[in-house]
């Protein structure tokens, strides 16, 4: 495995979440997965930031039970800059 792709547990690191809520995600389609030749789901870490940040909205109180087609330019734009902190936060955990 390449050191971008990430297993369904190593997003849930990242996510702070459960296994099964990746899972859930992505049978909704806000994050997606390729599998590799031993037919395992692989993700990207964009695709661990994406579910960190829908997560974290969550958790204060903004439902986003859509798909990500839905979501309005201005939450994109909320997005690309928590998962730009979200970005800079793991490369503060990868020096330390």
């Amino acid at each position: 495995m390449k050191k971008n792709e990430l297993t369904v547990i190593d997003v849930a690191r990242v996510a702070n979440c459960s296994r099964n809520t990746v899972l859930n995600w992505l049978s909704r389609g806000v994050i997606s997965c390729e599998r590799d030749i031993n037919n395992i789901r692989v993700f990207t870490t964009e695709d661990a930031l994406m579910l960190k940040s829908f997560l974290s909205l969550r958790r204060r109180g903004n439902p986003c039970g859509f798909h990500k087609s839905d979501i309005p330019e201005e939450t994109n734009e909320l997005i690309e800059k928590a998962k730009q902190a979200c970005r800079e936060e793991m490369e503060g955990e990868d020096e330390s």
